[in-house]
């Protein structure tokens, strides 16, 4: 019994021990797999403290380095788009023209858009602060007009000249607002051959010495007038700087309508006396020689057809003989006289026993003065001597 229960006791301890130790090893192999599954959802054995241990400064340091460079991104954004948040400043433009010279560059290189100059050709004054005006200078071999210049380089035309100067080089120097000259008129000399050759084609004795002339300073033209040493008087003109003509005085009006006389022709009307009858220039060429393109063809008519022309005092008498001739063959000149206040030659011939005296024209026509040759004339008209 004793033997028995002592067997017993033992295999119940044992059993005991058995029982105990696998209640132990299944707590502690269920608590270890729990802690894995709730630790490591993805299979690996670390836990969040271990993965947070071995890999947080690694990821720290993969953040700060992206915030890093997202940094400046955005700060190149906001500075971008800050222009259009608020306005941008006016800047306020540098003066480039400052000087006289620098003026004249800004006129010579409009100007030379359509036309060969230098700028010595530009001369310029101070007009107001920051202002200047250009004009021809004395030598320029163009009119091209007076111009205001800013100092921001600016130019606008200061008169009509220039105005039609500006029109001229806008339509790429094709309109007629300008009529370029081939030699412009720039001195005294200039001025004398410009008039002289005009009044030479009807009046050829005329020596060019005899005309003089000075600067009208208020337009820049010239006067021409005829000398003290001149027999004749051919009025006072004005010629302007693109060799334009102009009568300023009833003389000169009268000898520029002289230079318009045209031969008779089978439509032309004669006077009293069967002379030709002058053809007038209109009334706006009695300004100018240019004023129109048709005008240097009447004026060429014209000229070309001069009705003879008594240049001297020997060509006078000659003349007056000639008329008197076939009555009185005989007939003397006593006295030849050019009145240059009236403009033509007396004469005072001998025919017979009888004295007459007589006017002659610088166009050849002989008028009796006295009584005496108002007889002699009918009977030489007549022409029963």
């Amino acid at each position: 019994m004793t033997i028995r229960t002592s067997e017993f006791y033992k295999l119940f301890v044992l059993g005991f021990i058995i029982l105990s130790l696998t209640a132990v090893f299944i707590s502690c192999g269920g608590g270890e797999e729990e802690t894995t599954d709730s630790s490591a959802p993805n299979g690996s054995s670390l836990t969040d403290e271990e993965r947070a241990a071995l890999f947080g400064s690694s990821e720290d340091t993969e953040s700060s380095n992206t915030t890093a460079a997202n940094t400046p991104q955005t700060n190149n954004a906001s500075t971008q788009t800050s222009p259009t948040n608020s306005p941008a400043p006016t800047a306020t433009p540098n003066p480039i023209v400052t000087s006289n010279d620098q003026a004249a560059r800004i006129l010579w290189a409009k100007l030379t858009e359509c036309i060969s100059v230098d700028v010595q050709d530009v001369k310029v004054d101070i007009a107001l602060d920051n202002e200047w005006i250009a004009m021809p200078s004395a030598s320029s071999p163009q009119e091209f007009g007076t111009w205001k210049i800013d100092s921001y380089g600016n130019i606008n035309p200061h008169n009509k000249t220039g105005r039609d100067w500006n029109k001229f080089i806008d339509s790429a120097c094709e309109s007629d607002d300008v009529k370029l000259a081939a030699t412009d008129v720039l001195n005294k000399t200039d001025a004398i051959s410009v008039l002289w050759s005009q009044l030479s084609k009807c009046n050829p004795e005329l020596n060019i010495s005899y005309l003089e002339s000075e600067k009208d300073q208020i337009n820049g033209s010239w006067v021409v007038r005829t000398t003290v040493n001149s027999n004749d008087d051919y009025g006072v003109w004005n010629v302007d700087r693109d060799a334009s003509v102009t009568p300023l005085n009833a003389r000169a009006d009268e000898v520029w309508k002289s230079l318009s006389i045209l031969l008779v022709s089978g439509d032309d009307k004669t006077d009293e006396l069967g002379r030709p009858i002058p053809h007038q220039l209109p009334d706006n060429t009695n300004t100018s020689t240019n004023d129109s393109q048709n005008n240097d063809s009447v004026n060429s008519t014209a000229i070309s057809k001069c009705s003879p022309v008594i240049r001297t005092n020997t060509e006078a008498q000659n003349r007056v003989y000639g008329h008197l001739s076939s009555c009185y063959p005989n007939a003397s000149i006593s006295s030849v006289i050019w009145d240059a206040g009236l403009h033509y030659w007396i004469i005072v011939t001998n025919e017979n026993e009888s004295s007459s005296t007589w006017n002659v024209d610088r166009d050849g026509t002989v008028t009796p003065a006295n009584s005496s040759a108002e007889t002699t004339n009918d009977l030489a008209d007549s022409g029963q001597c």
